[in-house]
């Protein structure tokens, strides 16, 4: 209905055309409502932004602000309420983005610096040592349980297993007998007796696996020397903090990458160990050193 007023040749000697804010759509300079989405038309299409960062740091989005203008990069400001701050999002062109994002970290950078500089030397140590936890913490404890520990957990479910299950199937024979009363309706006893069979015979699968798992104890035992024995040897505190010494990045984040690198050098140099578990040799290594 409306196609004959939409506009696709512009005749150069004409005036500028106008767009649709909603559907982007281009129109004669005579149209200035859109006969599609009924919205009023516009000379010049907003350019479209990237959100680059949130932070309740009023300072830091002030000097973001500002040393963006003067490399021309245009920003909107918008406030969000939080429910104890105010929470700036700046957005920035999207034509802008990867120098938005360049410089923006080349901004944290120094203002990370401006917040060293005004710590006291105990404030420091604090925050290292807060970032080394914090680095242990996210370094994530690989969960692995160790052989001897698994065999005794085994051993325990299924010792306890045979107990009950004993208990639970010599009281239906004793109650069958009636040397023992036995107060609930006749066919309970059948599933009270398969139950006490079940019982025993998990107990027994049990101490079985127990078993399997014990054998594996004296294999890990040499795996674990063998690495604990590479991690002193390659890798003492020295040697840990040559890694990434000429990285600018923040102490917490040094540590983690640092962790990775030990981790995989001690991966590639014992391929056939579980990782989970050198994962939880090399947590302990770094604990030793640190703590």
């Amino acid at each position: 209905m409306f196609s004959c007023h939409r506009y696709h040749n512009i005749d150069k000697e004409e005036e500028n055309p106008m767009f649709c804010p909603v559907c982007k759509s281009e129109f004669k300079p005579s149209i200035t409502v859109c006969p599609n989405c009924k919205a009023n038309l516009v000379e010049e299409l907003p350019e479209e932004t990237f959100s680059l960062l949130k932070t309740a740091n009023k300072r830091l989005v002030d000097r973001t602000v500002t040393y963006f203008e003067h490399l021309n990069i245009k920003t909107e400001i918008t406030e969000h309420e939080e429910i104890d701050s105010i929470v700036y999002e700046i957005k920035v062109p999207v034509s802008k983005k990867r120098i938005a994002v360049d410089e923006l970290s080349t901004i944290m950078k120094y203002e990370a610096e401006e917040a060293l500089k005004e710590m006291t030397p105990e404030e420091y140590a604090e925050l290292e040592e807060e970032a080394r936890e914090n680095a242990i913490k996210r370094s994530a404890p690989s969960g692995y349980t160790k052989a001897n520990v698994r065999s005794a957990e085994y051993k325990s479910s299924g010792l306890t297993l045979i107990v009950f299950g004993i208990l639970v199937t010599a009281y239906i024979v004793l109650g069958q007998l009636d040397i023992v009363p036995f107060p609930f309706v006749s066919y309970s006893k059948v599933i009270f007796l398969v139950l006490g069979v079940a019982m025993i015979g998990y107990g027994i699968y049990s101490l079985i696996r127990a078993s399997g798992i014990k054998g594996d104890e004296a294999k890990e035992d040499d795996d674990e020397s063998k690495v604990n024995t590479f991690l002193t040897k390659v890798f003492p505190k020295e040697e840990i903090e040559k890694i990434g010494s000429e990285d600018d990045s923040p102490e917490e984040l040094k540590f983690i990458k640092r962790m990775d690198f030990v981790k995989e050098a001690v991966q590639k140099e014992f391929p056939d160990i579980n990782a989970n578990f050198i994962e939880q040799l090399v947590d302990d290594h770094f604990d030793k050193i640190y703590n």
